[in-house]
């Protein structure tokens, strides 16, 4: 399977790719992202651990490396037709996608977390899982596992990807087994493609009739290498990362600014591309 998943839009209703670009996280791309992310591995602290550590790591892939690749291309091109009536932040949007479909390695920003519970399962509500995956604009609190809370807070991955997509892999503790989930998400504008219409929100997983898209469940399952955890955590990968030359600076400069007692307390240790 390398196709991403979208529902239909049996409504006909047209989201444009403008409405889901959040203006407070272009303003701040990276403080957002660093704010976010170390916020939420601490709330998702294991008990028995004193610190969380969080690692963001920039490499490049094969675009056949990335799953999916091929269906993304197609569903922006479709995404763009039709959003072509659409405010003046989506035509940049699309613009620096298509720069970026031209590359043969893809940038892709991996953010890990240890010490942390993970993302709790399984795709359902109520879960932390389901809250970050599938919810909008919802806080799952630490009682399911949550994770972390996020809420909104997702939408500064997003924003950092040319693509406004992801994936993420995660590994927690459920009855003393451990599960491993992966799943990608994918945020566009209502669009149509092969003479059907759908919704702009697509995700990289398997189908199920009940709850439909669903993660890959153990590595045997999940496709890339790349995407596979070792350890209990969060992991996630911003696929076409917007790396510019300053982004390091940014992000350290934001996570001291918002997080510096705790970074100075050790509660929090940070590693960017290998340097603490």
């Amino acid at each position: 399977m390398n196709k991403w998943i979208f529902a239909s839009n049996s409504s006909g209703e047209h989201i444009s790719l403008a409405a889901h670009l959040s203006a407070y996280y272009q303003k701040h791309p990276y403080a957002s992202l660093g704010k976010e992310m170390l916020q939420n591995s601490m709330d998702a602290m294991a008990d028995d651990k004193d610190n969380i550590i969080l690692t963001f790591k920039l490499r490049e892939l094969e675009n056949s490396d990335i799953p999916g690749f091929e269906d993304m291309k197609k569903r922006i091109i479709a995404s763009k037709k039709s959003d072509e009536d659409s405010n003046d932040n989506a035509p940049g949007w699309y613009t620096r996608a298509e720069n970026m479909f031209s590359q043969k390695k893809i940038p892709v920003l991996e953010i890990h977390d240890e010490n942390t519970n993970g993302l709790k399962g399984p795709c359902k509500k109520g879960t932390g899982f389901f809250a970050f995956m599938k919810a909008q604009g919802i806080s799952a609190d630490k009682g399911t596992g949550s994770g972390g809370s996020w809420g909104f807070g997702k939408n500064s991955i997003l924003n950092l990807s040319c693509f406004n997509s992801f994936f993420v892999s995660t590994k927690y503790i459920d009855d003393g087994k451990q599960i491993h989930y992966s799943m990608g998400k994918i945020t566009l504008s209502s669009h149509e493609l092969n003479g059907q219409r759908y919704t702009g929100s697509g995700y990289f997983g398997k189908n199920s009739d009940d709850d439909g898209p669903i993660p890959f469940e153990g590595k045997n399952e999940i496709p890339e290498e790349w995407l596979v955890r070792k350890n209990v955590g969060t992991s996630i990968f911003i696929i076409g990362f917007d790396d510019q030359p300053d982004w390091e600076i940014r992000l350290i400069s934001a996570l001291m600014q918002t997080n510096y007692a705790a970074m100075l307390r050790e509660q929090a240790i940070v590693k960017i591309n290998n340097k603490i």
